[in-house]
């Protein structure tokens, strides 16, 4: 402020100066108050001028002040501005750094994490494929998978050839449908290497990408080799069927229950006895088979199992089935867990032990008896405390084998260890305490009597157990095997003529392989086919050593066996032996398999049958022969009482007759002999013909009108139906055909049916004589509507000398022999006679004959 006001004063007094001499030189004309005037004039306008300068000069120090505290405050607000961003670029530096430092560390962990995906895909096998939709060019994604398809796959064609034929269509639709629907592709396929030609199982998934316009681009995805898992799930299958097959043919009662008592599995066993499948089986339940109080107890025993988690172990109890069916079951159920461990049901095995318990019963009733046989055996049957060291029971076997009295056995318990041989001691030693672990010994020892004799013992004992479990009794026998031990010895010395023996059997025994070339061959076979040795007939096959006809049938039935691999057993053909003759030989097959299953040729065992067919023949013969001594022995019965009978009558007649005197008494003796002697003369006729027709009787055959045969019958007959106040009616067939027959028997046998269609029908009623033409046969029917047949009697009405009602039979006059001499005469036709009958509706026999 003080710079100014210097400026102003200086000025001022340069102006004054300025003045003085500017009025001094210029205006000194003037007067004193002109000067005055004009001083005071020109000092206003200085002062003027001046006070202008310095109100302009103090304003705009006041505007340029004004602009600096504004410019001031505006830095000031910069600043301001300033520090924050700086605080703000700080903050984002801090956080760039960090950033930079995490993304430095997933960098790392990115780069391990592909490591170990590459050293993941590398052992697992995986690999990764890209197949771009518009060029068909595959590609490994960066992952090799070449080593799974083979080293020069570049295309999707590639691709596809190297899938196994059998999967192509497989693999193609899964993709096709996969493009379509655009859903992921997954399928697994086999591949074949080109470089070594294996075979290999493929699991691959992928998915189809699309452009914005939805254009198929590429589809990406992994491949993974699963050949050890299919491998693997092949031998798992393998097992399963094998489990499955030992459960479905266990005899055992096998089942697995849910927790609400429903079946989720049940073999045959179980299924039979329920009278159902075992595919029905399945979601039952207990309550549906058995009665309600036992399907409640073995409801409350599955409950026990899965709330405890103990099992039951052999638990006796009683099975009644739907068809009322009781048997003993020997059960057993354990708890059924889940991976987790938890009790999701529980698994049953049962066993019939129904026979065990009825030989318990039967061996309660025979214990008396069982003790006296004890008591005569040779063996030594021994019963020992399991508690305590006492003898319960030693059968007196003990006094013969170890030479010493019975007695000292109950005094000493451990006598017998004093006469075990001291070469024997150390494996008898813990015998007893070998027993009570195990539940059953077997050994071998030998002891020594007080004589100085050694003898053989085979000692086999058990644990005998109560209700709980615990071992109260060791029962066992020990049986003298010295003989035997000498014997082995024996059969040690013969076991080389022994196995010469087996080498010579008399059957045919040998091995061929899959051509049918023998391979093995023993000497009766080779001597079959005329060769002198085995050894001529290794390497060559049935056509070269067999007749034709027989090398084809033998060769064809190796083929099926080997094809098949299933056996042929017992199988009735035709050989030839050392003398080129044919015989009749029983063959077996089985084929024969190496180490992998696979069929690799055949066994097989042939006998001589020349020898069984003989004994066989004459077992036929043989039997032939007692039916026909039965058949004469009921003969014999049979005739001789209806002889008997007639006969006793005639002679009782006769005797009558004699001293009668009345006429008429003596007509009614005579009348009654001539009855019984015709009755006689039909049994004596009837014998001959059975006789006759058993002898092999000689048919006439030829052309015969069937129907012109009924109707002679029904005139020869119509007298004795008549008599009987029977009538015979005719039903016959048009143009019935002839057929070949014998006028003579058949007409005999028709007569017999209508003989014994008239005797057992009742007065007044019509007996019909029909004829049909059936599928190819003449049709003969007798039917009456008498008594009928009882349904016991059917069976046995073609028997000899059989009459269904024999007071009835003695009244008409019949013998038993008609219906029999009928069926030997129509079976002699090739034909077949037939009854339909029952009680009260009469009978009708049907006799069908060939036509041709």
């Amino acid at each position: 402020m003080i710079y100014p006001l210097l400026v102003v004063a200086l000025a001022t007094i340069f102006f004054a100066f300025l003045f003085e001499f500017t009025l001094a030189t210029f205006f000194a004309y003037l007067s004193e108050w002109q000067r005055l005037v004009v001083t005071l004039l020109y000092f206003t306008g200085v002062m003027t001028a001046g006070t202008y300068l310095v109100v302009r000069r103090e304003r705009r120090l006041r505007e340029q002040l004004l602009n600096e505290e504004r410019e001031h405050g505006q830095l000031k607000e910069m600043q301001a501005r300033l520090a924050e961003r700086t605080r703000e670029l700080e903050r984002i530096n801090q956080q760039l750094e960090t950033q930079i430092a995490e993304r430095k560390q997933a960098e790392e962990t990115l780069r391990e994490s592909t490591e170990r995906l590459r050293l993941a895909i590398h052992v697992a096998q995986i690999g990764t494929w890209d197949w771009d939709a518009n060029t068909g060019q595959v590609s490994s994604g960066g992952v090799p998978m070449f080593p799974l398809f083979g080293h020069d796959l570049q295309t999707y064609q590639g691709f596809f050839e190297r899938i196994h034929p059998d999967d192509r269509e497989n693999v193609g639709q899964a993709m096709a449908f996969s493009v379509v629907e655009d859903k992921p592709y997954n399928v697994e396929f086999r591949v074949v290497n080109p470089e070594d030609g294996s075979i290999r199982w493929i699991a691959a998934g992928g998915q189809m990408f699309r452009d914005e316009q939805d254009k198929a681009l590429r589809m990406i995805g992994v491949a993974q080799d699963i050949t050890e898992r299919k491998q693997a799930e092949e031998k798992l299958e393998q097992e399963r069927a094998l489990l499955r097959t030992l459960i479905e043919n266990l005899p055992d009662f096998i089942y697995v229950r849910d927790r609400d008592n429903r079946f989720l599995l049940g073999n045959a066993a179980v299924a039979h006895v329920m009278g159902t499948t075992t595919e029905a089986i399945v979601g039952k339940r207990d309550f549906d088979f058995y009665p309600h109080h036992l399907a409640a107890e073995y409801h409350a025993d599955d409950l026990r199992v899965m709330q405890t988690g103990e099992p039951i172990i052999n638990k006796e109890e009683i099975n009644i089935d739907l068809a009322g069916v009781t048997r003993y079951v020997l059960t057993s159920k354990v708890p059924l867990r889940d991976k987790r461990g938890d009790i999701i049901g529980i698994i049953g095995i049962g066993r019939d032990i129904t026979e065990r318990k009825r030989m318990e019963m039967a061996l309660l009733e025979s214990r008396m008896r069982l003790d006296d046989i004890l008591s005569s055996m040779q063996d030594i049957v021994w019963s020992y405390s399991a508690e305590t060291p006492q003898t319960l029971y030693m059968s007196q076997g003990a006094e013969r084998v170890f030479g010493r009295p019975l007695y000292e056995f109950f005094e000493d318990p451990n006598l017998w260890k004093a006469c075990v041989h001291p070469e024997d001691l150390l494996p008898t030693q813990h015998f007893q305490e070998t027993l009570l672990t195990r539940g059953f010994i077997e050994m071998e020892y030998r002891i020594l009597r007080p004589d100085g004799e050694v003898r053989w013992l085979l000692d086999r004992g058990q644990v005998i157990r109560d209700a709980s479990g615990k071992a109260i009794r060791l029962d066992g026998i020990a049986t003298d095997i010295t003989e035997r031990k000498q014997a082995e010895e024996r059969l040690a010395e013969e076991r080389n003529l022994l196995r010469t023996l087996i080498d010579h059997l008399p059957h045919y025994i040998y091995i061929k392989d899959t051509a049918g070339r023998f391979v093995l061959d023993n000497i009766a076979d080779a001597r079959s086919m005329g060769a002198q040795s085995p050894e001529e007939v290794i390497g060559k096959t049935n056509f070269d050593l067999c007749p034709p006809d027989l090398a084809e049938k033998y060769h064809r039935d190796d083929m099926v066996v080997i094809q098949s691999g299933q056996p042929l057993l017992y199988h009735e053909e035709t050989a030839t032996n050392d003398k080129c003759e044919r015989i009749p030989i029983l063959t077996s097959k089985f084929p024969l398999r190496d180490s992998h299953g696979q069929v690799i040729g055949l066994i097989g065992i042939s006998m001589d049958l020349t020898e069984r067919k003989r004994a066989e023949q004459q077992a036929i013969e043989l039997g032939t022969e007692r039916a026909r001594v039965k058949m004469l022995a009921d003969f014999v019965r049979d005739a001789s009482h209806d002889f008997r009978t007639p006969l006793s009558t005639i002679n009782t007649s006769v005797y009558l007759l004699r001293k009668l005197t009345d006429r008429p008494e003596q007509l009614q003796r005579i009348n009654t002999i001539e009855q019984q002697a015709a009755q006689v003369a039909r049994l004596v006729e009837g014998l001959l013909t059975m006789t006759r027709l058993d002898s092999e009787a000689t048919y006439n055959f030829r052309p015969l009108d069937v129907n012109r045969l009924v109707h002679d019958i029904q005139v020869r007959m119509s007298p004795l139906a008549a008599n009987s106040q029977i009538e015979l009616a005719l039903d016959l067939a048009d143009s019935l055909p002839p057929i070949p027959a014998d006028p003579v028997e058949l007409g005999t046998a028709l007569m017999k049916l209508v003989e014994n269609a008239v005797q057992y029908t009742p007065a007044g009623n019509t007996v019909v004589l029909r004829t049909r033409q059936v599928n190819g046969c003449a049709l003969i029917e007798v039917c009456d509507p008498g008594i009928g047949i009882h349904p016991d009697d059917l069976p046995r009405i073609f028997e000899r000398f059989y009459r269904v009602d024999k007071a009835r039979s003695a009244q008409t006059g019949g013998v038993g022999l008609g219906l029999p001499i009928a069926q030997k005469v129509v079976e002699a036709h090739r034909g077949q006679i037939e009854v339909e009958s029952a009680p009260g509706e009469g009978s009708t026999f049907r006799i069908t004959l060939p036509l041709h």
